[in-house]
């Protein structure tokens, strides 16, 4: 009876442990695959080992990866010549092995050993051993299959997304329904404190069977998905409190988490399907790191599209008050002091229609000009209507205004320290440039997870720092409502600071602008 060395058994068994933690981890498939041929030809003792692309759709095929093991230099042979050439050495040697590899259901490549004439041959234990590294391998490129289209589904939403401002959701559902593969893909909200968690957008075959807009979801696993760095698989019975008949499995993965309102990715499958694999659940975690870049990106440039528009409108606003209005104004009191140089009634009909018709048309421009104006019921991020803010009450004043943004301003909610936060910067620009005669002011809007905070500074003449008197004084005292503060500080001829700070929390109601 053939008895293996028990030093060798053990590293065979390491060697074995070692190929399946890179067929998990390394995510370049041609490594794994190289390092897979290496260990296997070391584990088996073989002098040559090789591993040849069979599948036709592989941007590969014909192609060898191949290890010289007397040399131990691995390469990779791009050409057919060079690879028969390896070929014929491996299936002219009376000692070698063969094996398949399997990926979803189709033979990909041919893992092949071979030993020098006069070695002994592959044992039993030896082919066992390269079967199991084939199905590792396998399992490698499954993997690297996986993540590839997990990645160009990811891609194809960040282009699509920008697109199609008013259907987020669904899109995000649908792409990543392409993705998973799953019977149930659900876009929920988490709980606030008026209400519990409420899905958005659903996607999947299971999605007809639900009345998903008003779906029961239980808060306690999103709040703890909210807290991990990863994604968390659950049961979705206790996920779903109606609505999850026939599902099994559930991955929750969190959307802009660092955002006032955050989104909840699920992905459910039923009872019959196949349960999650951990390179699903990995990839829902980059899949939603994708889409939250996408979406501040796709705020962003909607941000400068609505900043131009405004800037735009402003100045079409400014040229046709400045230039025609007041050349129409002007025409119309020439027209009314020919009235002297003529006693005709005719023509003084004549002037007085043509005076009212240069009215009439005055009021017209002024009435385009108001329709110029913002939408009040379009809903402005919070950076924009700051921009607007600041250039109103500096651009007719000649000093300078700097302006910056620190961290997620635009995904703050413009709710009720959003609002004040806007009361308070327009009163210091206020004081700033009617009072102190600035001629800087630096202004620094700053938002964390946990705070919101305005901070301006002018070199002017100072003003008057009110205790409990004054607009200033009233501002303070509604700060504090807030669990805002809210210090002002100012010395003759040094200038003003002024800072204000809330809670991030304070603003994270759902509250529409005024």
């Amino acid at each position: 009876m053939n008895v293996e060395d028990p030093a060798r058994r053990k590293s065979r068994l390491e060697d074995l442990q070692a190929a399946t933690a890179l067929g998990a981890q390394d995510r370049t498939l041609t490594v794994a695959l190289e390092r897979m041929v290496e260990f296997c030809s070391k584990t088996v003792g073989a002098d040559f080992g090789a591993l040849e692309i069979a599948d036709e759709s592989a941007d590969a095929s014909g192609r060898f990866i191949a290890v010289d093991a007397a040399n131990g230099s691995p390469a990779r042979l791009p050409g057919a010549s060079a690879a028969n050439a390896d070929a014929d050495r491996i299936a002219g040697g009376r000692l070698s092995l063969n094996v398949p590899i399997r990926a979803q259901d189709i033979i990909y490549a041919h893992l092949r050993l071979s030993r020098h004439e006069g070695s002994p041959g592959f044992t039993p234990r030896d082919e066992a051993l390269v079967a199991s590294f084939a199905e590792l391998a396998g399992l490698a490129i499954d993997n690297a299959w996986r993540r590839r289209h997990w990645l160009r589904i990811s891609l194809n939403l960040t282009r699509d997304l920008p697109a199609a401002p008013e259907g987020e959701a669904g899109l995000i559902v649908q792409h990543a329904l392409a993705a998973s593969g799953a019977d149930l893909v659900l876009l929920a909200s988490p709980a606030s404190d008026d209400s519990g968690p409420r899905c958005r957008a659903v996607a999947g075959p299971h999605a007809a069977s639900g009345d998903w807009p008003n779906l029961a979801i239980n808060p306690g696993p999103l709040q703890q998905a909210l807290e991990m760095d990863t994604p968390l698989l659950c049961a979705a019975a206790d996920l779903l409190n109606s609505g999850g008949e026939g599902l099994a499995a559930a991955v929750i993965a969190p959307v802009n988490r660092h955002s006032p309102n955050p989104g909840l990715l699920i992905l459910c499958r039923s009872a019959e399907a196949d349960q999650f694999p951990p390179v699903d659940v990995d990839m829902t975690g980059v899949f939603c790191e994708h889409v939250s870049l996408a979406l501040e990106l796709a705020q962003g440039q909607r941000s400068r599209e609505q900043l131009m528009l405004f800037t735009d409108r402003d100045r079409i606003a400014r040229d046709l008050n400045d230039l025609v209005i007041q050349r129409l104004f002007a025409a119309g009191l020439e027209m009314q002091s020919l009235r002297r140089f003529t006693p005709d009634e005719t023509v003084q009909r004549r002037i007085t229609d043509l005076t009212a018709a240069v009215d009439d048309i005055i009021r017209q421009v002024r009435d385009s000009i108001y329709a110029l104006s913002p939408d009040p019921d379009v809903q402005e991020s919070l950076s924009a209507r700051i921009v607007r803010v600041v250039h109103e009450a500096t651009s007719t004043s000649g000093c300078v205004p700097h302006l910056q943004f620190e961290g997620l301003v635009d995904s703050a909610l413009l709710g009720p320290a959003g609002r004040h936060l806007l009361a308070v910067l327009t009163e210091g620009l206020n004081n700033a440039v009617h009072h102190s005669r600035a001629q800087t002011i630096s202004i620094c809007v700053s938002a964390t997870d946990d705070l919101i905070s305005l901070t301006i500074d002018d070199d002017g003449r100072g003003v008057t720092v009110p205790g409990n008197s004054g607009r200033l004084g009233t501002l303070e005292q509604q700060a504090r409502a807030l669990d805002a503060t809210l210090t002002v500080s100012s010395n003759p001829g040094q200038g003003t600071h002024l800072r204000w700070e809330a809670p991030a929390a304070a603003n994270n109601r759902r509250t529409r602008p005024r």
